[in-house]
């Protein structure tokens, strides 16, 4: 894709102007030159920064290859009638595919709502009739990742004073989710279920408090909204996607202790002795959403989510892939596969991990072995696992795992005295839980007691637009929570450290 920028402001970077347009480009760390992603190809873009000479080849620079948010147009000769670049493919973001096109949307019926699970990484959303339940099912991806993958980009991005350009990409990407839906989102009502961060960027609330101590939300009540109705959260980080998926799952009235976990951008858990409930968010990172990795993408058509390594020939799961497709045709140039793997997502990264570990292509410290050390090992055409990929991993099971056993210890229970592990998240319903605990993720005595739950958050949405005396648990339980921060917890640090390794 090739397109011309002019600038608007004096420090517009090629980032700012693409996005404004609508352009969005891959940029997991928000624009902050860290990760990679944005790549552009610019003739006589200038000096290249330091940022830039970390991450890119000598090749690629000789190449006029630059990192979009690192361009500023201005300072290049001629900006004032446009500069004009290049956009390659993969430094776009991906899509979540429209199951079918909706040619002419239609008002919603008297008796239909809007249920949503507004996720960092993908937005999932179902009409909900009154009378019949759920009608039907889509999902958009939250055009917010061109901001940063995580919630603390986010955050990073609305305080440098992006909050009105997010405010904006919301109302989109809730626009395209209706009319996905086949619903005119001029008329549209929603029941939203999401982390406590994008509630304010919806809003176009403040979020300053949410990114200094002690970390306080504007509001995060059962409210509404114009047409819109937020679900209540627990805390800064602890959202109501996560109060909304327990009580979906019945945990709120369970006697005995539980423990609901969240495994996504910013790793939320909630533990319930029967008496009392504990809450606490682990600063886990995207990486189990496919942010932050060479070949990241969410669980979509085309991501791996599933692989087996024999010897040191990885053969992989494909969502959208007919079982019928040889799986070894994959790796050819000329695929007849279906949907051509694209890159990896959570549960294919948690797989590939306990089988490098199997195979001993990785060590207990999470070093490679040396002959994929360089360019990273295979798991699908030129889908790579990298010794980066690999840290990233370490140190998201690493804060999450950390997590559980902190507010187990905290609660004066121990892990045995656990019933029911609910594990949820945006791959919540494909992780495979014995490589989940063999590398370290899952405490291997919760195994017999743990369970998937899907897409609770979208579930809890639902069942409040079914009977609004839902709300009554939904407020109880947020209100009864107590939060636990996790970073004021010296245990914490310390079996931080400990779960690093494997």
């Amino acid at each position: 894709m090739r397109k011309k920028l002019k600038p608007k402001y004096i420090n517009d970077t090629a980032l700012d102007i693409l996005r404004r347009e609508g352009i969005f480009l891959c940029a997991d760390c928000g624009g902050r030159g860290t990760c990679g992603k944005c790549r552009i190809k610019v003739h006589e873009s200038g000096k290249v920064t330091d940022e830039e000479h970390k991450i890119l080849s000598d090749r690629e620079i000789a190449q006029e290859v630059r990192l979009a948010c690192r361009v500023r147009i201005s300072e290049i000769p001629g900006a004032e009638s446009g500069i004009e670049v290049e956009i390659p493919e993969r430094s776009l973001l991906y899509d979540v595919p429209a199951d079918v096109q909706v040619i002419k949307p239609e008002p919603l019926g008297l008796s239909e709502i809007i249920a949503v699970d507004y996720g960092t990484t993908v937005i999932n959303g179902a009409v909900v009739d009154l009378n019949n339940g759920i009608v039907r099912e889509a999902s958009v991806l939250n055009h917010q990742k061109a901001y940063g993958a995580d919630v603390i980009s986010r955050i990073r991005a609305a305080n440098d004073g992006y909050n009105e350009e997010l405010r904006h990409v919301s109302e989109d990407d809730l626009a395209e989710l209706s009319v996905r839906l086949g619903k005119d989102p001029d008329r549209a009502r929603y029941i939203i279920s999401g982390n406590t961060v994008m509630g304010h960027l919806i809003s176009g609330f403040s979020c300053r408090g949410l990114g200094e101590y002690p970390y306080t939300p504007v509001d995060i009540s059962l409210r509404r909204d114009g047409s819109i109705t937020f679900l209540p959260g627990i805390s800064a980080f602890v959202g109501a996607d996560i109060v909304s998926g327990i009580c979906a799952c019945s945990l709120d009235q369970a006697p005995e202790p539980w423990l609901y976990v969240d495994i996504g951008t910013n790793g939320e858990m909630v533990l319930g002795t029967g008496e009392r409930i504990f809450a606490a968010s682990a600063p886990a990172g995207p990486a189990f959403e496919g942010g932050g990795l060479s070949c990241g993408v969410p669980a979509i058509p085309g991501a791996v989510s599933g692989v087996v390594i024999t010897g040191s020939k990885a053969i992989p799961s494909v969502i959208g892939r007919s079982s019928d497709v040889p799986a070894e045709d994959i790796d050819g140039e000329e695929s007849s596969l279906p949907v051509k793997p694209s890159g990896i997502c959570g549960s294919g990264i948690i797989d590939v991990i306990a089988e490098l570990l199997r195979n001993r292509l990785i060590d207990e410290n999470g070093t490679i072995a040396a002959e994929y050390a360089e360019e990273g090992f295979q798991i699908a055409g030129d889908v790579m696992v990298t010794q980066k990929d690999i840290r990233e991993v370490q140190k998201a099971k690493a804060a999450i795992r950390a997590g559980m056993e902190t507010l187990i210890a905290k609660s004066g229970l121990k892990a045995g005295d656990i019933r029911k592990l609910v594990v949820a998240g945006s791959f919540g319903s494909s992780i495979n839980m014995d490589n989940a605990s063999k590398i370290g993720l899952i405490p291997e005595e919760l195994l017999p007691v743990s369970a998937t739950a899907g897409n609770a958050s979208l579930a809890g949405a639902t069942l409040y637009s079914l009977d609004t005396g839902f709300g009554v648990r939904l407020t109880k339980l947020a209100g009864s929570a107590e939060t636990v921060e996790l970073s004021e917890t010296p245990e914490f640090g310390a079996k931080y450290i400990s779960y690093m390794g494997f």
